[in-house]
């Protein structure tokens, strides 16, 4: 059974339902000694191996958001927890052109994509 604050899909992925907790996971491989997680890239830097990509998360701009995860593009739920428990929320993070990002390099309003590299 997940603690109350497990983390939360609050987002639309494909194929994945709405409202579901999903697990925690750390990404430790043996042998490797960095992690790199680079946000809106599909493809690790040369020299690195990837290990999952996905889209960059965070919490809504109403919870302060903090910190930027990338989480899987298809990411595990917890069976039978389809209720809506809000524990911790995850949001995609989309482009705004109208602010900092560089446009056309980014489309306004998509989800920013992100890989997670080791070495």
């Amino acid at each position: 059974m997940p603690r109350a604050n497990s983390p939360f899909l609050k987002t639309n992925f494909d194929g994945v339902p709405f409202n579901n907790d999903v697990p925690c996971a750390v990404c430790h491989v043996t042998g490797r000694q960095a992690k790199l997680m680079i946000p809106a890239r599909k493809e690790c830097p040369g020299g690195w191996t990837r290990e999952y990509h996905g889209y960059l998360t965070t919490s809504a701009d109403i919870y302060h958001p903090t910190t930027f995860e990338c989480m899987d593009e298809a990411p595990e739920v917890i069976e039978g927890m389809g209720r809506d428990s809000d524990g911790a929320l995850f949001y995609t993070v989309e482009g705004d052109c109208s602010r900092s990002l560089p446009c056309p390099n980014y489309v306004n309003g998509w989800a920013l994509t992100c890989i997670v590299c080791t070495k």
